[in-house]
């Protein structure tokens, strides 16, 4: 590799994370009214569809010309059985990681927890705006985030030390989420890293995405309580009967994860 490619590798990530941060400004410049408009957030919505299609170009046809380990990393559907069993690990691990964000802000200061009540226009309202955050904004932030900041060094180690900042970085641009941000950005580092596979990451911030709204709607339906404050982001579901559910949900997806792929490797064979 000669020198200019070199030093260009030190930089991708941050290259990759202004990259990142342009295109979430930029989709999300079109829909900063507090009222909410339909047609502001399907306008919002057409330009992360751009933004993806782009992003994907620049990954096929510019990056691997330039860095040709990148082709070591996929995009393809992972197995069945580890969708779903990602899937049901994610309501415990929404529920634990918050747990531990109260507790460590708890030791700083006072965190102002309110009971959610939503009403059901607002319900509507973020069901719509849902849109983007179940199927969009995933795509191009772990397109961004992970696949264009990190595929081009081939050391494991130096993927997790850039990693670990680019998800500093990921916490930074959610602000007052920024621990959750962090923490869920260094899940899906370490995701790409060791399965060189972009959709798995993907798919497990689709899910966190989704079952995190799930959550909202038990509250809003009275199935549980669910208390949060603005700053820092903190999600507490007060109910134990939700918290043992999840519990058990994810011992059956671990069992379908070890199971699941004991089959596999006996395919394979």
């Amino acid at each position: 590799m000669n020198k200019e490619h070199k030093v260009l590798k030190f930089f991708i990530p941050m290259l990759a994370c202004i990259y990142g941060l342009v295109l979430s400004l930029l989709c999300a410049s079109v829909n900063r009214q507090e009222e909410f408009v339909l047609y502001r957030s399907l306008l919002s919505n057409l330009l992360e569809i751009v933004a993806i299609i782009v992003t994907v170009l620049l990954i096929k046809k510019v990056l691997p010309k330039v860095f040709q380990q990148v082709k070591e990393y996929k995009m393809v559907m992972p197995p069945v059985y580890v969708l779903f069993a990602i899937f049901l690990i994610i309501p415990l691990w929404i529920i634990v990681k918050y747990k531990l964000i109260y507790i460590v802000t708890s030791c700083v200061g006072n965190v102002d927890l309110q009971t959610v009540v939503y009403s059901t226009s607002e319900l509507k309202e973020d069901l719509v705006a849902s849109i983007s955050a179940f199927f969009l904004a995933p795509v191009y932030e772990e397109l961004s985030f992970r696949y264009l900041a990190l595929s081009a060094f081939k050391k494991r180690k130096n993927q997790v030390i850039f990693g670990f900042l680019v998800a500093l970085f990921f916490g930074v641009l959610h602000l007052s989420n920024f621990m959750g941000a962090f923490m869920d950005a260094f899940i899906y580092m370490l995701l790409f890293v060791f399965t060189k596979n972009i959709v798995l990451c993907i798919w497990t911030h689709c899910c966190w995405n989704v079952i995190t709204t799930v959550f909202y709607i038990m509250s809003y339906l009275g199935v549980c309580e669910i208390s949060q404050s603005s700053y820092p982001t903190v999600i507490k579901v007060e109910n134990i009967s939700a918290t043992i559910i999840s519990c058990v949900l994810a011992m059956i997806g671990i069992v379908i994860m070890i199971l699941g792929y004991k089959k596999h490797a006996k395919v394979k064979e």
